[in-house]
């Protein structure tokens, strides 16, 4: 299954055992973050919601955090 990201050019594949990202680049809704500064798809809100809902993203666990961190960087632009 591949799953192409509505706001820039990656495309998650499921492969066995986990995931890959092509090209491996951060996510643009991270910009800004310290998740972001990693250059990580921990879990990046627009994939997440394109993908199916039984899906076990990578880095759910962190979501909330995630989405604090997105709502203070947007806020203070």
């Amino acid at each position: 299954m591949a799953i192409k990201c509505p706001k820039c050019r990656v495309t998650v594949n499921v492969v066995p055992g986990g995931w890959t990202f092509e090209p491996p680049i951060g996510c643009v809704d991270l910009a800004g973050t310290s998740w972001g500064e990693k250059t990580e798809l921990n879990w990046c809100p627009t994939l997440a919601a394109a993908m199916p809902k039984d899906t076990i993203w990578p880095g759910r666990t962190q979501r909330a955090l995630i989405e604090e961190e997105i709502a203070m960087v947007r806020a203070s632009k």
